[in-house]
């Protein structure tokens, strides 16, 4: 994967990447089309006429047991059929770019052999072009995210080994490492965990947090990623946000902020929704839609819902919020095009300016990106000691 910054924002956050892989090109900021194994109306399926016209990052998320991984590991017809779904499940990507997530749940201790055969198979995806980039696997208990002292000191760190011990061609920089929801003050440790490996690309969770939100642990993560860019030389990094939020309003309230498109101005790359389970619930799901001209999103009934995903030919959903999710990853990959067209043009703050319903944020991505640049400049030798 080979990456070059042409364009950065002087005031914001805000980063043009052309990314090149496996002969592939995709430019950031990206509103990623999400592909979920476990979910047949997942909004790169829905949007998938879109894709084939607009080129973009496709976040696929795999689901593996531990169970599964043992029948796999122990018959090659197993390993075959597995292969074999992926591939179906990518059979339409075309031109985009694919970032697999792997999600691995265990029901007990994990061991290294069981460690080395997952990096084998996921790293076997990677050589042979049937995915594009890889993030280190995010591990999970009983569906509950590990520990993340756990998490690095007795499955990442023994995943990378495995990586990197029987594949010696270069493969760092097609591999993004997996960032839980932490702390800013945890951030340092795990970036310093990843630079050992020459990791510098990364996915970060959000689990359901606004950018906003999550100011203090991004601040701490750009100014980290400026400072091994300076270190090694390199010209942009890719930061994909994962299960980011847009934020939340009382059920009666028509419109509230858009909290999520703001991730394109705080270093954010490219991101994704989130998706839980599906539940029986007592209410009806409010429904909303992104609007560009003031970043609002705002309440639509359900049958206004069928007939905006009608015009976009968006058919054959599970459920409304399939419906929902679809039709606002389309209207924010097309708000990224336009922040990528204000970049190039200069005028992205006031554009930015301009959007009514996220006026009470501005001073404070303002503020953020000041901090995250001024300290990313001046602490070289404090965090590469």
């Amino acid at each position: 994967m080979e990456l070059k910054l042409v364009h950065e924002d002087e005031k914001l956050l805000t980063r043009r990447i052309i990314v090149k892989v496996n002969n592939k090109k995709i430019e950031t900021p990206l509103k990623s089309f999400e592909l979920l194994s476990s979910k047949k109306s997942s909004p790169f399926n829905l949007l998938v006429n879109f894709s084939k016209r607009n080129v973009g990052l496709v976040e696929f998320r795999l689901n593996i047991s531990q169970r599964q991984l043992m029948k796999i590991d122990r018959d090659e017809r197993e390993t075959s059929k597995f292969i074999s779904a992926i591939k179906k499940k990518l059979k339409e990507i075309g031109e985009n770019v694919v970032l697999l997530i792997p999600i691995y749940s265990v029901e007990d201790k994990v061991s290294e052999n069981e460690i080395d055969y997952l990096s084998s198979l996921l790293i076997s995806l990677l050589r042979y072009g049937i995915i594009d980039i890889l993030s280190v696997p995010i591990l999970r208990a009983n569906t509950k995210n590990i520990e993340v002292d756990f998490y690095f000191d007795s499955f990442t760190n023994l995943f990378l080994d495995q990586v990197f011990s029987y594949n010696k061609e270069k493969i760092a920089e097609d591999i993004l490492g997996y960032i839980p929801k932490v702390s800013h003050r945890q951030m340092s440790k795990i970036t310093s965990f990843y630079f050992k490996y020459s990791i510098t690309n990364f996915v970060v969770e959000f689990n359901s947090s606004t950018p906003i939100n999550y100011s203090a642990s991004l601040e701490k993560l750009i100014k980290h990623v400026i400072l091994m860019e300076r270190k090694i030389g390199r010209e942009g990094t890719l930061i994909h946000g994962l299960n980011v939020n847009r934020g939340s309003g009382n059920r009666d309230v028509d419109k509230i902020s858009a909290k999520d498109v703001l991730a394109f101005y705080q270093g954010i790359t490219s991101f994704s929704f989130p998706f839980k389970p599906a539940i029986q619930q007592k209410e009806e799901p409010i429904l909303r839609v992104f609007e560009s001209v003031d970043y609002g999103y705002y309440k639509i009934p359900k049958e206004g819902l069928k007939m905006l995903a009608e015009k976009e030919g968006i058919t054959k959903v599970e459920s409304l919020k399939d419906m929902e999710k679809s039709i606002n990853t389309k209207r924010l990959y097309l708000e990224a095009t336009i922040i990528k067209n204000k970049l190039i043009e200069h005028e992205l703050f006031s554009y930015l300016n301009s959007k009514k319903e996220i006026q009470t944020h501005l001073k404070k991505l303002q503020e953020f990106s000041s901090k995250a640049k001024n300290r990313g400049a001046t602490n070289l030798r404090e965090f590469f000691s």
